[in-house]
């Protein structure tokens, strides 16, 4: 069997910043039953794995307590939180570019965070970041299929 790679017109990429979701616009096929619709690509296609190992939920320290929670936060604390971010939206800018390069999609729609939206597309590589087509400030990961249906198709 020849197996081809595929490539991908247009993708929908959702993030928080723990968790990276990849849904591929289908077209409408022969079928009048068969309308256009969104599928979340899987590991197999994604070819290398996905979802930083970060979180957006608040880490535990020595004391116990949750970040922010607790006593009032050290200096150090805060410079931790930032730093933290930092690192997540790097890592997950990274591997929003690696998908889009090992998938040789055309261009596609970003929504994440509105807090986060600016510095994860300044941390994409050139390439990718010309690909955007639209950026949503909203964090759609938990979206039902359905609903992410009703917003792009």
């Amino acid at each position: 069997m020849n197996k081809t790679k595929d490539t991908f017109e247009r993708l929908l990429i959702l993030t928080d910043l723990g968790t990276v979701k990849v849904l591929n616009f289908k077209p409408a096929g022969d079928d009048p039953r068969d309308r256009a619709h969104l599928a979340e690509l899987s590991d197999a296609e994604l070819e290398s794995p996905r979802g930083a190992e970060t979180t957006d939920s608040p880490g535990k320290f020595n004391r116990g307590n949750s970040a922010g929670n607790g006593e009032a936060m050290s200096h150090a604390e805060t410079k931790l939180d930032i730093e933290v971010e930092k690192r997540a939206i790097a890592k997950v800018a990274k591997e929003i570019s690696v998908v889009i390069a090992n998938l040789e999609c055309k261009h596609f729609i970003l929504a994440a965070p509105q807090e986060h939206l600016k510095r994860l597309e300044s941390e994409m590589d050139q390439d990718c970041r010309d690909k955007i087509t639209k950026s949503i400030g909203a964090d759609l990961t938990n979206s039902s299929l359905k609903d992410l249906e009703k917003r792009f198709l």
